[in-house]
């Protein structure tokens, strides 16, 4: 790997050098607990090594976290820019050859199966898409691994799904450099009784891959200095082609899918107060749980600050 990438921050201590050079490592929970006590006594309740609920693979511009209960990446973090994207048009190699494939390097017990998706009338969904990294034919087949996929309907992956990724591409076309966090979710509905949770699952107990509620995407754009953030979620079937429905507030993704997608970008309350600030000005169903008092600053704007007029609203291209 370049020295440049070496010696960039990965997340955690322990995810980087040789660490960031495997395809595949445990939880980087239990690698960031490890690392920090690497000096120290180990933890006598873990005599016999930590659980691994989560695995994460990581490839040259994108890195999978796989959640090994609902068979299903946790997240996906792409980085994309004009440069590569450019480059990697040129002469792409096209997905034309390329399979879907298990997960070798997880245990089979903990696979999402593609025996699970025969007949289920639902996508291979990409989190990390194809049509993101064509650097090679290895690059694209790497994508086709089902642990950077989940169950989507056709309605969802064909449609304002594939329209987002488009969006992302077109962003790195005006951006610095653009980063990009993908993942399920699994939403309750409202029922007479309350809040209950219903998701449909593939394959056969014990061996099943969950199928989620909704979608999200969070896009992050650098630009001369200025950060450009915006949140998408969607329902996981039919739903409209205009992405401006779809925006969310940044704190609200966080509250529903226990994630913090950029916790090195939104340091302070100061930050983000100014991106619930400008979240008000774009999101359809209005600020954040507590964006009473935010306001805007210079360097945090919305990720549709940075896009022409109507750029959401757009058909997809033929």
């Amino acid at each position: 790997w370049p020295k440049a990438r070496e010696s960039r921050k990965q997340g955690c201590a322990a995810c980087q050098c040789e660490m960031w050079r495997a395809r595949h490592v445990a939880s980087c929970a239990a690698a960031a607990w490890i690392g920090s006590r690497a000096s120290a006594e180990p933890h006598p309740a873990l005599k016999h090594g930590t659980p691994i609920s989560h695995r994460t693979r990581y490839d040259e511009n994108y890195v999978v976290h796989y959640d090994q209960r609902t068979r299903d990446p946790l997240w996906v973090v792409e980085r994309l820019t004009k440069q590569r994207l450019d480059a990697e048009a040129e002469s792409p190699p096209g997905r034309r050859d390329a399979r879907y494939l298990e997960a070798a390097d997880v245990p089979a017990r903990l696979r999402s199966r593609l025996a699970h998706y025969k007949h289920s009338g639902y996508d291979r969904g990409h989190l990390a898409p194809a049509a993101d990294h064509r650097g090679s034919k290895d690059v694209v087949q790497s994508t086709f691994y089902l642990d950077n996929m989940a169950p989507q309907d056709s309605m969802l992956n064909r449609g304002p799904w594939l329209r987002l990724e488009e969006l992302c591409r077109s962003v790195a076309q005006v951006a610095d450099e653009v980063y990009v966090v993908s993942g399920p979710l699994f939403l309750p509905e409202r029922e007479k009784d309350g809040l209950r949770m219903r998701h449909r699952v593939l394959g056969s107990p014990p061996s099943v891959t969950w199928v989620p509620s909704h979608f999200f995407k969070v896009v992050l754009a650098e630009r001369g200095g200025v950060s450009y953030i915006g949140c998408f979620v969607l329902p996981n079937g039919k739903c409209d082609d205009d992405l401006s429905k779809w925006l969310v507030p940044m704190e609200n993704l966080e509250a529903a899918a226990g994630l913090i997608p950029f916790p090195d970008a939104l340091t302070d309350e100061a930050a983000r107060d100014a991106l619930a600030a400008a979240e008000a000005r774009w999101c359809p169903r209005g600020a954040g749980i507590s964006a009473g008092r935010a306001r805007e600053q210079a360097g945090i704007r919305h990720l549709c600050d940075l896009l022409p007029a109507g750029a959401l609203r757009k058909a997809l291209p033929p």
